[in-house]
């Protein structure tokens, strides 16, 4: 599957649960590259892409005002798959859990990404980890600001997960519960060479 310089806007699956924009299955050699996906809707989880099973890299791509009416993943949900992300941004999304990405027992690489103005309305504005996997987000140009969550992890969110941090910035995201920055439920989080600038809270 080659997905190239395509604009995928205005769906307004609000019957459909998974894949507002697109809803990909079983797909073990993707890219995605040089793509906007904007303000598409969907009932449950995925406003812009819903993944499962998966590999897919996407690159030079940008998300914006994609929403997740009741579920997680406003611009991207993925489940039990191999994604790399670079130089893509995630703008003015929304979802339940995970305003921008939400990553459910998959391994995901983000490098030189934005994550801004996301919101979700319990926990993980931008992102949120969950599962048995890891998350690594690296590159110097990459920047987590001003997302904002209802509970915990207004930038990231950690639930039974692994993430780690390299060379970017985290700064004014904000949580209602705890975590303005990073908020860790349970799992680990590691950074290096990073600037943050909100608060890294584990759950008391």
């Amino acid at each position: 599957m080659n997905i190239n310089n395509i604009n995928i806007h205005d769906f307004k699956n609000k019957n459909i649960s998974k894949g507002g924009a697109l809803f990909i299955n079983s797909c073990k050699d993707g890219n995605i590259s040089n793509a906007t996906f904007k303000n598409n809707i969907v009932l449950d989880s995925g406003g812009g892409i819903y993944m499962d099973s998966s590999k897919i890299k996407i690159t030079n791509t940008q998300f914006l005002n994609n929403k997740g009416n009741n579920g997680s993943g406003g611009a991207a949900h993925l489940v039990s798959s191999t994604v790399g992300i670079s130089n893509s941004k995630f703008i003015g999304n929304s979802a339940t859990f995970g305003g921008g990405i939400y990553s459910n027992y998959s391994t995901t690489n983000l490098n030189n990404v934005t994550l801004s103005m996301n919101t979700s309305t319990k926990s993980g504005g931008a992102l949120y980890s969950i599962g048995k996997k890891s998350m690594t987000i690296s590159g110097i140009n990459t920047i987590i600001n001003n997302n904002s969550a209802g509970t915990f992890g207004g930038g990231i969110a950690i639930n039974n997960s692994n993430v780690e941090f390299k060379d970017g910035k985290i700064k004014n995201n904000s949580a209602k519960t705890f975590g303005n920055g990073v908020g860790v439920y349970s799992g680990n989080f590691k950074y290096t060479k990073a600037t943050i600038s909100d608060s890294i809270s584990n759950k008391k």
